[in-house]
């Protein structure tokens, strides 16, 4: 009679993912806190259900963390002909091989939607000393979405290969962000599907900006951000002031030397006329001699 042998692994739980949301497009980079995480170097996240599913490699961070993007072209998550976007799929992990059906069970989910198009923020530009806020639209056809939610954690036991549930919660609200170029990111609230707005950043240090004009990006999950092309933010710092007068000096020396120049020109051409003139009457006295 053939012994037979049960096979036995680590058990692992996730606790709570972040974001919780990405474009449909991939590449967010999901950080996943959990319990029982061990480096087996084939560590893999699955988005969606066992019959409709996308599968990316994670990398191991610690015994509690592990992070993993989201599927990207060729390989990017299809939309099942029913659905739309924004659409809410399973997410699991797993240690080991398929075959032992390794994967995580739990509430977690992941959302995935379509960027949207920006076309417009307003005011379009504002002191570094202050705090404005700043509306930004997007187009109606690809509008806001709002996949930004609150994240759910699952409190788990595990004791060898027992994974004891303990309790659940929400506990932190995932944010959309807006970023201007150098200066930082603040957090975007939204209005309706296509607006939203946000505060320009503090600026503490504003001594050597003049005139600063940045990209105004938006993240729905606080990550992946869009830009528009007409979607900009000119910062005005106390160099300003100085470069003000810069182009006014620049503008008057151009003037100066247009005037200049047209004198110069009218001096030559007046010149060339005396010149002309001259020649005119030593020609007519000439001819009269010779009559």
């Amino acid at each position: 009679m053939e012994s037979q042998s049960k096979v036995k692994f680590k058990g692992y739980s996730i606790n709570y993912i972040e974001p919780v949301s990405g474009p449909i497009t991939g590449e967010t980079v999901i950080t996943v806190h959990g319990t029982g995480f061990t480096d087996t170097g084939n560590i893999r996240c699955r988005f969606g259900t066992p019959g409709w599913f996308s599968i990316t490699q994670a990398k191991y961070i610690d015994s509690g963390t592990i992070t993993c993007p989201s599927p990207k072209a060729p390989f990017s998550f299809s939309i099942p002909k029913q659905g739309q976007l924004p659409f809410n799929v399973p997410f699991d992990i797993a240690f080991i091989e398929d075959e032992y059906e390794p994967w995580t069970d739990t509430a977690h989910t992941f959302t995935f939607y379509k960027d949207p198009v920006l076309l417009r923020n307003s005011p379009k530009e504002g002191n570094t000393t202050d705090i404005k806020t700043v509306i930004v639209e997007a187009d109606k056809s690809a509008k806001y979405s709002l996949p930004s939610a609150l994240i759910y954690e699952e409190i788990y036991d595990v004791i060898g290969d027992d994974v004891t549930h303990k309790s659940s919660n929400t506990f932190q609200y995932q944010p959309m962000k807006c970023k201007f170029g150098r200066f930082g990111t603040t957090e975007a609230t939204y209005i309706n599907e296509t607006h939203l707005s946000c505060l320009t950043p503090v600026i503490t240090d504003d001594k050597n900006i003049g005139y600063e004009k940045v990209d105004l990006e938006v993240a729905l999950n606080g990550q992946n951000y869009v830009k528009g092309k007409d979607v900009t933010y000119t910062f005005k710092g106390p160099g300003s002031q100085w470069m003000v007068w810069v182009y006014v000096i620049l503008i008057l020396f151009i003037a100066i030397l247009a005037i200049i120049l047209i004198l110069l020109a009218t001096s030559i051409w007046g010149k060339k006329e005396d010149d002309s003139s001259q020649v005119r009457g030593k020609r007519i006295k000439y001819f009269n001699c010779s009559s």
